[in-house]
């Protein structure tokens, strides 16, 4: 049985290892975020992801099995450009072995109920087509995750979803 926790010092370690693992490509904006997530009272990080636009890492939540193993990630940020009316997904993924088992599912809708607890207009993500994200776009529009936006990047295509919440 899998369940979602919030993410504590301890377990923190082990979500970012499954985030590498499952993100091994990732610019140098998203090395900082994934840092900060760990380093949460690290000012110099902070300063460094509101460079790249970030205002503030909100939550971030796991999903951990019987035995507390972490086999999913999800959080909320904002970014300054629009912390007004947004929250921004971040590191949603399954650990691949998990996949198929309804993880994915109970991880986003936790995640939306969240952003709307934020009381902001939308939930928005960055993703893209790139193998490992294809099959998440599935579920993206399942939960209703439209697609706003795409922008062609040198070795794939960056997709913004966002929902109405």
């Amino acid at each position: 049985m899998v369940k979602i926790v919030p993410a504590t010092e301890e377990t923190l370690p082990e979500a970012k290892k499954l985030i590498k693992r499952v993100f091994p490509y990732r610019s140098l904006s998203e090395q900082f975020n994934l840092m900060a997530i760990t380093s949460p009272d690290n000012w110099l990080l902070k300063k460094i992801m509101n460079l790249f636009g970030i205002k503030d890492i909100l939550d971030i939540y796991l999903a951990v099995n019987e035995k507390q193993e972490v086999v999913g990630t999800t959080g909320l940020y904002n970014y300054l450009k629009d912390a007004d009316e947004a929250v921004w997904l971040f590191w949603f993924c399954v650990a691949p072995e998990e996949r198929g088992k309804g993880i994915g599912t109970k991880l986003l809708t936790y995640t939306i109920k969240e952003a709307r607890s934020k009381k902001v207009d939308y939930l928005r993500l960055y993703t893209s087509d790139v193998s490992n994200e294809r099959e998440a776009q599935i579920i993206y529009q399942k939960h209703g995750l439209k697609e706003v936006e795409r922008k062609n990047r040198i070795l794939y295509t960056e997709i913004i979803r966002e929902l109405k919440l």
